[in-house]
């Protein structure tokens, strides 16, 4: 999965941290997964 790739070398964040980050954003909007994966690679490729 790229966006938690991303967020494992972008915020140095473990495999497991970067999987629960995606999974409770995706719980907390009441959004799917691979849209929160968006979302995430599209903040992330901004601020690079």
């Amino acid at each position: 999965m790229r966006a938690k790739e991303q967020l494992m070398v972008q915020c140095n964040m473990s495999e497991p941290s970067a999987h629960r980050f995606l999974q409770k954003r995706s719980m907390d909007s009441g959004k799917r997964l691979c849209e929160i994966a968006i979302l995430v690679l599209d903040t992330l490729n901004r601020t690079v």
